[in-house]
């Protein structure tokens, strides 16, 4: 929680005047930058997150998915919904922003739930969660001008959340 506070804080004051410069293009790519690394701080807690956690509840949903007493869709359906943050906030922009946020970390868990399932085992879903994540972070436009990508990785941008 304090190192969410300080980087909170730190980002704030980094940020800060950037409203006021918008029409330029230091203000432009100042505001790209700082959605880039809102997109981040979104994705990497909620895939490690996930990675982390669903190992040790998968042995369980195993025996009651053989058991019959349900399917995937429907443990997927309740994880994303227990996992679900609810914000009560007034004014539209924020509103809006942490409505982004949100689908931002519904795909980041989506993409660990995946990971997890995939993987025989923690240790390579971790090994394989990092090399994908930088691929798609790159592929986003911020670090790479997506009109200029190669042909065969140009259709990464359109599966990348970082987009």
């Amino acid at each position: 929680m304090i190192q969410r506070i300080l980087m909170g804080f730190f980002l704030g004051t980094l940020y800060f005047t950037t409203t006021d410069k918008t029409s330029t293009k230091t203000g432009k790519l100042n505001i790209n930058a700082a959605l880039f690394f809102l997109v981040c701080e979104y994705t990497y807690p909620s895939v490690f997150g996930i990675l982390a956690y669903l190992p040790s509840e998968y042995a369980l949903f195993r025996r009651e998915y053989h058991d019959g007493l349900y399917g995937v869709s429907a443990y997927y359906l309740a994880k994303v919904l227990a996992l679900l943050p609810i914000f009560t906030i007034d004014g539209f922009h924020v509103i809006l922003a942490l409505t982004i946020g949100v689908l931002i970390e519904q795909s980041s868990t989506a993409f660990g739930f995946m990971l997890s399932a995939i993987s025989p085992s923690f240790t390579i879903a971790i090994s394989i969660a990092g090399p994908l994540l930088t691929i798609f972070s790159l592929t986003g436009g911020l670090y790479a001008n997506i009109g200029q990508l190669p042909g065969y990785i140009n259709w990464l941008q359109y599966i990348s959340w970082f987009r």
